[in-house]
This record gives C-alpha cells, sequence and structure tokens, in this order.
C-alpha cells in the first residue's frame, strides 16, 4: 500500500510544470530513510519530503533550501513530530518564503524559550497548513513565548487549518505570538486551550500586525496557580516592577501591544479568560481594527470581559456581536486611559455583566449600536472631565435609555452621568425601518395600523393624537401603546405602536 502510494506521489510531482527534476523523498520509521532530519538535508528546491506513519523524536534545524514541501502520508493523526521537550520542534530560520510548505503533522512536547512547536526566525514564512499543534512549551520567564508557532524578525507564514491547542507559555503567546515586525496570516485555524499571561490565544508585539481570520479562538486561558512553581516564579518577577507598564494576565483570546495594527476580522471568539484585562482581546499602544467577530462568554477579573482597550490605542470596533461576556468593569467593552481615536459603531453589545460599555479617562465614539439588555449601565463613564458621544443608539426601547434625571421614562439600557445620548434609535440599528404609518385619508377609519419607529402625520392639516385615556400627546415623543389620530376635529385613524 504505502509503495503504491509513493509512487502515485511521484508521479504527480513528476508531471507538474516547472518541477521535472524534482524528488520526493519518502521517510518512514521501518525505511533506510527514518529521519525527517535526514531527508530534509538531502533535499534541492521543489523536492518533497513524503512522511509515512509513525512517531519521530526530532528537533528539525530547516536546511538552507527554498521551496521543500514537508508533507505527512496520512495525515496529522498517523504523523507525529515529537520535540521530547528537548528544544523547539521545527525552527525555520533560513528566509524561507511561502514557496516551503509543513502540512498535516502532529506538531508536539517541544520546549524552548521562543517557538515551542515551531519557530520562524529572520525573515522566514512558510505555509503552515493543517497540523495539530500541541503540548508545546515557551519556558523563558523573561519576555519571549510563542508556545505553539513564534513568528518572530519579520517572519510573516502563512497559517492556515491548522488545530493549535494545550500550548503552554510562561509569559505570552500560548498558541501563536507575532514580534518584532512579523505579520503573518492567520486564517481558518482553532486555537484553544492554550495559556500564558498575556495573549494565551495570540500575542501580537513590536509593530506586528497580523490578519487574523476566519479562526475559532475558544477556551484559552491564564496561567493560573495550578501552576504552583511558575506562578511563584512570574509572580516574584513581576513584583519587582522589571516592566511597570505590563500589567500581567492581559488577552485570554488576544493580545496587541507596542505598533501593532492587526486585522480581527470574522473571527468566533468565546470562553475564553484572563485575570486582568481583556478576556476576548486586550489592545494596548497599538491601532487595531476589530470587526464582524462574535465574542461571546469571555471573562475577564478587572476589566473588558469582551475587550479590553488601554493607552495610545487609536482602533476601530465594528460590526461585531459582544454578548454575554463578564468583568467587574465593562463586561461588554471596557475603555482606559485612551489618549488615541476609538470608534465603537455598528456592533450589538448584549446581556454583558455590569457594563456595555466602561469608561475610565476616556471618551470613544460610541454610535450606532444596540445596546441592550447589559446587566449594569449600557454606557457606564467614571470620568467626569468629558462628555462621551453616544448618540444614535438602540438601547433595547423606543423610549430610550434610562438615566434618572435626563431620562427617567427611558425603559432601555440605564446610563451614567457624562454620557450623551440623545438622539437615539427608534428601532434596532441593523434591522430595516418599518414602514412609517401612512398619512390618513380624510374621513376614513380602517383597522388599526401597527407600526415602529417615527409617526408621520399629513401635513397642512389640524393634527392631535391621544393616548387611550384621553390625553394629548406629543406625536414625537409616543411610547409602546394605542394611540387615535384626530384631522381637523374628527377621529381618522387607530395606531398602535409596538417599539
Amino acid at each position: 500500500m504505502r509503495k503504491s502510494a509513493f509512487s502515485m506521489s511521484i508521479l504527480f510531482v513528476l508531471t507538474l510544470p516547472g518541477t521535472t527534476n524534482a524528488t520526493i523523498w519518502y521517510v518512514h520509521p521501518d525505511s533506510t530513510l527514518n529521519s525527517i532530519q535526514a531527508a530534509l538535508d538531502s533535499c534541492s528546491t521543489h523536492d518533497t519530503v513524503l512522511v509515512g506513519p509513525g512517531t519521530y523524536y526530532e528537533n528539525i534545524i530547516w536546511p538552507n533550501v527554498h521551496g521543500i514541501d514537508l508533507i505527512s502520508e496520512y495525515g496529522p493523526d498517523s504523523a507525529i513530530i515529537d520535540g521530547d521537550s528537548a528544544g523547539t520542534v521545527i525552527v525555520v530560520s533560513n528566509g524561507t518564503d511561502t514557496s516551503t510548505t509543513i502540512a498535516h503533522f502532529t506538531i508536539r512536547n517541544g520546549n524552548a524559550d521562543t517557538g515551542g512547536g515551531i519557530l520562524c526566525a529572520e525573515q522566514s514564512s512558510p505555509k503552515i497548513l493543517g497540523n495539530l499543534i500541541m503540548n508545546n512549551t515557551s519556558s523563558s520567564i523573561v519576555y519571549e513565548g510563542g508556545a505553539g508557532i513564534a513568528c518572530v524578525d519579520s517572519s510573516s507564514p502563512f497559517i492556515t487549518g491548522n488545530t493549535i491547542q494545550e500550548n503552554l507559555a510562561y509569559i505570552k503567546g500560548g498558541g501563536i505570538m507575532c514580534q518584532n515586525y512579523s505579520s503573518p496570516l492567520i486564517i481558518g485555524n482553532t486555537i484553544t486551550t492554550n495559556s500564558a499571561w498575556y495573549g494565551a490565544g495570540i500575542h501580537c508585539d513590536d509593530y506586528s500586525s497580523p490578519i487574523i481570520t476566519g479562526n475559532t479562538i475558544c477556551h484559552n486561558h491564564y496561567l493560573s496557580s495550578d501552576d504552583a512553581l511558575i506562578f511563584q516564579e512570574l509572580s516574584q518577577m513581576y513584583s519587582t516592577s522589571q516592566k511597570p507598564d505590563r500589567t500581567p494576565f492581559q488577552g485570554g483570546g488576544i493580545c496587541v501591544w507596542y505598533g501593532c495594527a492587526p486585522l480581527i476580522d470574522n473571527n468566533s471568539i468565546f470562553d475564553n479568560s484572563i485575570m486582568c484585562m481583556g478576556g476576548g482581546i486586550a489592545c494596548f499602544f497599538s491601532s487595531p481594527t476589530i470587526s464582524n467577530n462574535t465574542i461571546t462568554g469571555n471573562t475577564a477579573n478587572d476589566y473588558g470581559g469582551g475587550i479590553a482597550c488601554g493607552p495610545d490605542t487609536d482602533m476601530v470596533i465594528t460590526g461585531n456581536l459582544i454578548d454575554a461576556n463578564h468583568s467587574r468593569h465593562g463586561g461588554g467593552i471596557a475603555v482606559i486611559d485612551i489618549m488615541g481615536q476609538l470608534v465603537i459603531s455598528n456592533n450589538t453589545i448584549s446581556a454583558n455583566d455590569s457594563d456595555g460599555v466602561f469608561c475610565d479617562y476616556a471618551d470613544p465614539l460610541i454610535n450606532n449600536n444596540n445596546i441592550t439588555d447589559n446587566i449594569r449601565y449600557g454606557v457606564h463613564n467614571i470620568w467626569g472631565s468629558a462628555i462621551v458621544n453616544a448618540e444614535s443608539n438602540w438601547w433595547g426601547d423606543s423610549t430610550g435609555p434610562y438615566h434618572p434625571t435626563l431620562n427617567p421614562g427611558g425603559m432601555g439600557d440605564s446610563v451614567s452621568d457624562y454620557v450623551d445620548f440623545d438622539p437615539w434609535l427608534y428601532y434596532p440599528w441593523g434591522v430595516a425601518e418599518q414602514p412609517v404609518v401612512q398619512p390618513v385619508k380624510d374621513k376614513y377609519f380602517p383597522g388599526p395600523t401597527i407600526f415602529r419607529g417615527p409617526l408621520r402625520l399629513p401635513q397642512g392639516r389640524d393634527c392631535r393624537v391621544f393616548d387611550i385615556t384621553g390625553r394629548v400627546v406629543v406625536p414625537t415623543k409616543i411610547t409602546r401603546g394605542i394611540y387615535f389620530i384626530e384631522i381637523d376635529g374628527v377621529v381618522m385613524q387607530k395606531v398602535i405602536k409596538i417599539q
């Protein structure tokens, strides 16, 4: 069976244009060629190393040859590269580009300061496709990381279709770390159950701006006191304030730091947790775009269950579902010490524990969102020196948000002081406006018209609106209920407003 599969692979590769001199090197534990490293060292450009079923205990150093494909024969369940805790499993540091491929392996038990599973360094950017990358460790307690995959020194690999799970970084990037101008494409992966102090799922630092799209990022968490020895060492290190600007425990799902401008788009980010800030995403000193994600069920003990935004951050948060996240301050979003420009628009921010949006020394623009069913405040501003612009949002009811003095009749989410919420939307953002009541015809009294949104009355006529008790009400201020329209002294129409 293996001989037949190998023969077919040779025929396929050798018929590809431009690869007539390519060689396929077949590796198998029972073969004379039973080492992946030996096969790679034998390769020329465009060669393929095809690896048969088995467990290979190796710490691979990629040769200085471009365009090699390292591929398992039958997928990650059958071909395992085990680092045996002796170093990084695969190091690529020769400037290779995306003509090089690492595909369909289980890559496990690596242990190194930087890059336990795979290390891409010195402008190396291979394709990393369809692998299971698990149980790797980045054991430095200084500032290295990337237990699953580390991208450093302007290395920007194409990372897609992988499962990256149960990796542990003592400091940052349990699943993936991008550092020092490294901007990989991170597309369509499952990044789960990894742990670190910063960016348990993904960590971006030092002017790295990856594209992170179409991923499932879930169940990642901070390094906890269960890891007793590690936790003790790290706590002692931070108590000496070596890096006072970096509070530990940030970014359960994703952490974005200095000078980075990633695109975080169309991901499912759920059930991640962190001790301090940003259960789903934490952003500081950076300029990310966070768009069209589902961010649900994440937890941060202190700030930003869904998203935490910190100092010197210019960013856009748009088109996301930010729902049922948990934190002491800002279950949905916490905005702290923002000196840049932060725009929060076109999101649904709902059912978050504590506040939908929490602001401290920050005045973001919060417009055209659906802000509903949050436990304490829809928008909570504790910085009295600035008014937060939160106009044109839907608060869960056409009467607008509740404020004890500015809008005591509001039946939507509550707002704190120092929040400008007027005007508000009369129907949810993103839901097509329902037809307004058409101008009524003279002496025409049909059945009741059910509507939402504004009430439009005929111009040039003497019109009044009565509620069900007979009191005259202002047409632009009506809330849910039954009303009657009088035109030129005659009651002409009955309407029912539902929102």
